[in-house]
């Protein structure tokens, strides 16, 4: 009975989305299809009335246009909220035309689990549907993947949100691999040399859709580089990191958050409870989680 109610909150906060947008888009739309009619039978402006019927359809005909591209982004997204993972955990989706942030967790008033992701940005960077389970994987990671925790504000006190790597690791070693990835889209890395790397990286996985998910990594951490602007070039091979002495709760270097996916994904086997891999050459590595 529990899950029947989350599945019907679930289509609710997707319905409520969806519909604000429309209701947004299509208010715009209508405003500038009433001043068009307004010019053309009013016959003091009749004079006028061919250049503002010009202007208003043209106005009439991008905003509609935007409207159904923005709503197409949304729907997109929605296919992967309908998973169990998110809806089990009744995680609250937000969309927004903001372009502050692409996409983040937080809590309601009420401390209920939201993720709020932007319409504009994920519309922007034209994100293959792989790339975009990942992204949401990560932020379901920051409610569900537990220690190591983030701490509030300025004292020792554990949040309610997992660290960054711990998202990371969360999102490869076991969320990603709760979708059915077989007809979803990725980017593929246009260098040879990458793509022979990646072949030979998922020698050592079972996982039919490796080359797809691996590709993805690649190019998600490749966005996340440059937003920070990192000079050092990402390396598969580079995997012996300088370990740190104390867990790093924000964001590690790229090149270990890309050594942290990866090693996610290739573990097999993992404990449940920290989710932590049992095969030593695929936990967490050293670069960001302390010992």
């Amino acid at each position: 009975m529990l899950c029947s109610k989350q599945n019907i909150k679930m289509q609710e906060n997707t319905g409520r989305i969806l519909l604000n947008i429309k209701i947004m888009k299509y208010k715009f739309s209508l405003l500038f299809f009433m001043i068009f009619i307004i010019n053309y039978l009013s016959p003091n402006l009749y004079k006028f009335h061919m250049k503002n019927l010009l202007i208003s359809l043209f106005i009439l005909f991008y905003l509609t246009s935007n409207a159904v591209a923005s709503l197409n982004s949304v729907d997109n997204i929605e296919s992967l909220q309908s998973n169990n993972l998110f809806e089990l955990s009744n995680i609250i989706f937000e969309a927004v035309e903001s372009r502050d942030h692409l996409i983040y967790a937080t809590r309601t008033l009420e401390k209920k689990p939201k993720i709020v992701f932007s319409t504009a940005l994920f519309k922007e960077l034209e994100l293959k549907e792989i790339e975009e389970i990942l992204l949401f994987c990560h932020e379901l990671g920051h409610f569900k993947a537990g220690a190591p925790f983030k701490k509030r504000g300025r004292t020792q006190k554990d949040s309610w949100s997992s660290s960054e790597g711990q998202s990371d690791y969360f999102s490869t070693v076991h969320c990603i691999k709760e979708f059915n990835l077989k007809k979803k889209s990725f980017t593929e890395v246009e260098k040879l040399d990458t793509q022979i790397e990646i072949r030979e990286i998922c020698l050592q996985s079972n996982h039919p859709d490796c080359y797809k998910v691996i590709n993805s990594i690649f190019m998600l951490v490749k966005t996340y580089q440059s937003w920070t602007h990192e000079q050092n070039e990402l390396n598969f091979l580079n995997i012996n990191l300088s370990p740190t002495r104390y867990t790093i709760l924000t964001y590690p270097s790229n090149q270990c958050r890309l050594v942290t996916l990866i090693n996610g994904f290739l573990c097999d086997e993992y404990d449940f409870m920290t989710y932590e891999c049992l095969d030593e050459n695929y936990r967490r590595p050293q670069c960001w989680f302390g010992k």
